[in-house]
Parts: structure tokens; sequence; C-alpha cells
């Protein structure tokens, strides 16, 4: 589709659409039905909106926090704060009452960071956030929607906005270290989205629709079925997240009724719609509209969508439909993308050369010590991707480290945080803190810098780990978290954390060593047993192996069943791994040492 030259931001995007009746969202508010909206309907409501925060007197550049699980209220509400000028400030809901004081705690410190003057959230929420102005102390009010219902859209006064303005600010998942307040601008938006839409995914207005469950508070869900199309008009249809959360089948029942053509989730989706799918289901379904089904916000397991393709293509979904996928917060949302239409790959590399040399040599899928890495595609046009040392070197192709990015996607910084910003954006280059290699032109991501375990001088994702033992039978898949724990005489140890489904300690244990000793050559020094929904993860659900670590540290990862592998480790050694975990948290407070990314 042509571009249009003229939208060089978010709001004009929006302005354009003000007569555009022929697309629209759909919104399935469980268990209440559905309800649709033109543009022109969304953007009207959007006016409103926009008018009723002017009248409130929030001013262009003011922070507006919004905790709006229903999506309907937060699409009007997100697009009415950008046609006010005001920077939207997306955060994630309530989920248990039982964590609500945690909750108000954590809330309260994003609250502060972000700088937000208003917190706009249903009544029902609005109730219980009043503690949070005690720390949060930026916040003038916490107003209930409700009160903004009965708002008209001709009080709203049009704001001039320029590409380089704050569009809205997106906390990183916290998955490596602290959530952090990224400024996303008008122009990175526009770049992104451009990208996303023409080259990415080369939407059709005329026969593409959405379908999405992903949670507005991140990135994917709010830049990919939010924003991106703006720019090229598509229907949108949204699923609650908690209609995924407990029924998450649905997804492909939506995806076959609605007859949608593109949907994007992260790689534990997709392993757990293949888990719970069925026969009669796949006998049901017609996925033969699926042009697109994306992976990205997380390692990619090539045997994730092996299986996945293998089942569902049962009931009609192409092979070349899957589009894996890479991107972060700081880079705006995508940095690359298998191109829609062609065939996904894998490569398939030499296991021993990997781990001691750093470099990924291809192998016959045949050999004994192999690792399989997704591509990613190819980085969207505009910009530049390239593998950097130790040493900050340029590396040859199929060498192994940290990718570094630049472009017009690639955001100013963290807000308010001048050492994060100087530490993560060097020479114009996005450091994003992953490990990886080119390929072809094209690029592998094989892990995180901050997680990767070293033994014997040998390096090891965790997530190739965590994926073979979530394999065993009465592991919980995509529950596994695998760190390093320092060892005898300088050395690293292998600590495994798992939830598990069944109470055989004794029988996972051997499996969990055989599995790993067999697939890797590594000896496991510690297994933590836990209760299903006790690893700590991102609101986005992304495991925090770095927090999981300091748990394990400290001896409160809550564990059930017996611990270890059975070998005893002295008890003057756990004094010394407790003494070191507080030094570190010691040093960690007085010399803050900033890494890149989600």
């Amino acid at each position: 589709m042509k571009e249009r030259p003229t939208l060089h931001t978010v709001t004009d995007a929006l302005l354009a659409l003000e007569a555009h009746d022929a697309h629209g969202f759909t919104f399935l508010e469980y268990p209440d039905g559905e309800i649709s909206h033109t543009f022109a309907e969304l953007i009207a409501r959007a006016r409103a909106t926009a008018g009723w925060l002017q009248s409130r007197g929030m001013n262009p550049g003011d922070r507006l926090a919004l905790i709006i699980p229903d999506a309907h209220e937060f699409v009007v509400s997100f697009y009415g704060a950008l046609l006010a000028g005001v920077v939207p400030v997306p955060l994630f809901p309530p989920f248990a009452l039982g964590e609500l004081q945690a909750y108000l705690e954590k809330t309260a410190r994003l609250l502060q960071r972000a700088g937000a003057r208003m917190v706009l959230t249903p009544k029902r929420i609005e109730r219980i956030l009043w503690p949070v102005t005690d720390t949060a102390r930026s916040v003038e009010w916490i107003v209930a929607l409700e009160s903004v219902s009965r708002a008209r859209p001709d009080g709203f006064d049009p704001v001039a906005v320029r590409p380089e303005d704050p569009a809205f600010i997106q906390f990183t998942s916290g998955s490596t270290q602290a959530s952090r307040a990224v400024i996303v601008t008008h122009g990175n938006l526009v770049a992104n989205c451009r990208a996303i839409v023409g080259e990415g995914l080369v939407l059709d207005p005329g026969g593409d629709r959405g379908l999405s469950w992903l949670p507005l508070y991140h990135d994917m869900g709010l830049i990919g079925f939010v924003i991106a199309p703006l720019f090229v008009p598509v229907s949108v249809v949204f699923m609650p997240t908690t209609m995924f959360l407990r029924r998450p089948l649905l997804w492909f029942e939506m995806v076959h009724q609605k007859r949608a053509t593109v949907t994007f989730a992260p790689n534990f989706a997709y392993s757990l719609v293949t888990n719970r799918v069925t026969e009669a289901h796949l006998r049901k379904w017609d996925l033969s509209c699926l042009r697109v089904a994306g992976c990205g916000a997380e390692p990619i397991s090539a045997q994730t969508l092996e299986t996945f393709l293998e089942r569902f293509s049962r009931a009609g979904l192409r092979a070349d439909a899957l589009v894996p996928s890479y991107g972060m917060a700081e880079a705006t949302l995508s940095i690359s993308f298998k191109p829609a239409g062609t065939p996904w790959r894998t490569d398939v590399v030499d296991g021993r050369i990997f781990r001691e040399h750093g470099r990924a040599i291809p192998v016959e899928r045949t050999l004994e010590d192999t690792i399989e890495f997704v591509s990613c595609g190819r980085w969207l046009s505009g910009h530049s991707v390239r593998i950097l040392d130790e040493e900050g070197n340029i590396l040859d192709e199929r060498c192994v480290g940290e990718i570094v990015v630049a472009g017009p996607s690639v955001t100013p910084g963290y807000l308010d945080d001048e050492a994060a910003t100087r530490a993560t954006y060097r020479d114009g280059w996005l450091h994003t803190g992953d490990l990886g290699y080119l390929a072809d032109g094209e690029l592998y991501v094989s892990g995180r810098k901050k997680d990767l375990i070293i033994v014997h001088g040998r390096n090891y994702t965790p997530e190739a780990i965590e994926w073979v033992i979530g394999e065993i039978p009465g592991i919980r898949r995509g529950n596994v978290a695998v760190f390093s724990r320092p060892g005898p005489r300088g050395t690293e140890e292998v600590v495994v954390a798992c939830e598990v489904r069944s109470n055989d300690y004794d029988s996972l244990r051997k499996a969990i060593q055989a599995r790993v000793s067999d697939t890797f050559g590594l000896s496991v020094a510690d297994i933590v047993f836990l209760a299903p929904r006790t690893l700590p993860k991102t609101t986005s659900g992304k495991i925090q192996r770095q927090r999981a670590r300091q748990l394990y540290m400290e001896g409160s990862l809550a564990a059930q069943g017996p611990r270890g592998t059975g070998r005893s480790v002295p008890l003057s050694h756990l004094v010394a791994l407790r003494m070191r975990a507080m030094v570190s948290r010691v040093r960690h407070s007085t010399r803050r040492v900033f890494h890149s990314g989600e």
C-alpha cells in the first residue's frame, strides 16, 4: 500500500481516520458479548476524552497513567491522551486481592518514576489505589473512568505534536532487572509501525483482520494491535487476556470464528495450546484463513514451533504462516521479522563449538551434540544490526556476541535515568543485552548476556536447558528457571528451579539430572521443586531468572518436597553463598551497573 507521507505522528494517523467507517475494532467483553466500533466512532470517543483531559487541566506533555483492564476503555483513553498531547503511561491492573499490598507498592514506584500527574482507572480499582499517593507524590488526581463518560467530542482543542515529542512511556517487563521507563516518541512509532505493516506483515486493509489477547500495557499488544493498524487501517478483534488465561484454546476458536488473518503471541502460548488441543478441536476448526501466526517477546523454541505446526496443520494452518520475530521496548517494538509468506528457518549448529568458542557452525541434525536456533528474519529497512564482542569490535558472520541496533525506531532513552541511558544507548547504537549471531543476512538470538551460564569455560544458554527439562512429564513446561550459583574454588554450578505437577520428587530429580547430563554434559548441583504459579515472573509472563536466583541465594525460594540432588552442601558453603549475595546487593545499591533490554 502507498504510504501517506503526511503522517508524521500517531496523532496525524488518528485524525486521518476520523471519517473512516470501513474498518475498526471489535472487543469481546467476556462474558458480556462483544462491542464493535468503526475507527470514526473510536476517534469521536477519543476526542471527547481529549477534551475532558484538557478541561481537567492536563497540559501537553503531562503524563497520564492508564490502569484499565478493559481493552475497549483502554483504547479510547489511550487515543484520547494522544489527541490531547498528554503522554499516556500504561500500567498493569491488579490481578489478585491477596497480592494487593505488593501491587500497590510496585505501582506507586512506577507512578513516581513516570512522574504521572493523573491516574485514570475504573471505579472498582480507583477505590483501592489511593494509598499509592503516599509514595507517588507526582499524582494529583486518581479519577474513575466513569467520570469521562459524559464528555462531549466538541470540547476538544487540537494540539500540535512533533515527531520528536514523547508519545507514551513504556515500562520494560523487568525480566532481568527492575522495570525502566522507556520514552517512545511519535517519530519512533511512525517508523516502527510503517515497517511492521508494510515490509513485516504486508497488511492488506481489504483482506486482513487481526486478533489479539495480548495485554495492552505491554508493547507487543499495544503497538502491534492498537497503534500499527492506524497506518494501514485493518480491523482487529480484541479478546480479554483473562479469557485466554482461563481457556487458552479460545484463541484459535476465535481465529476460526472471526476469520482472523494475523495474530501474535509469545513462545509459551504456542506451547500451551499445543498441549491442550484435541483432535475434536482440530476437526472443528478451519485455520486456513490465518496468514500470520507471529511469535516473539521471549526466546523461541524450534521444537515448540515444529510441534505446534504439526498439530495445527491438521486444521488447515499453513506452514508459512509462522512468523518468528525479535524486538524490545527500547527499539519501540520490532527489530526483525521473518518475511510473511516465506518458510520459517532454523539453524542447527555444533553444540561443543558454540559453547567453547562462541561460533555457530552449521552441522547435520543427526549429529549427537547440536543446538537448534530459530531465525528471526531480516531487520527492518532503514535500520542496522551488528554483533559485537566484549571489547566492542564488530564480529563476522556466525560469531556470537551482543546484538546492537541503530535506526529510527530506536528510542531516545530512559525517563530521568541518564546513567542507564548512557550505558544502553552508545554512539547511536542500542546495546540490547541479548546475544546472537548473523547468518546469510538473518538474525539468530541465542540468549541474554545477563542470564548466560558459564561452567568450566563453556557458555550455556538457560533457555536451551529449560526447554529440555520442560519436556519431562510432571514438570510444568514454561515454568522452569535455570541459573548458576558460585561453586568451590571460583567455579559456577547449575541450579534448576521448576514448578511441578507430580509429588514423585525422587523420580523427577533423577529425570532432570539424566536429561541435563545426556543433553549438555552438565551436572545439576541443586534442584528446587515449586508449587504452580510460584516461580517469579514479570507481568507479561517472562521468567525472572535473576529474581529466582536472588531468592534462592537468600534461601527464600519457596520449595516444596525435598531439595537438591542428594549431594550434601556443607553449611559453611551455604553461609558463604548468603554472604556473597549480601555483598552483591550492597555493591549494587552503591555502584549501579546498568544493562539494556527488557
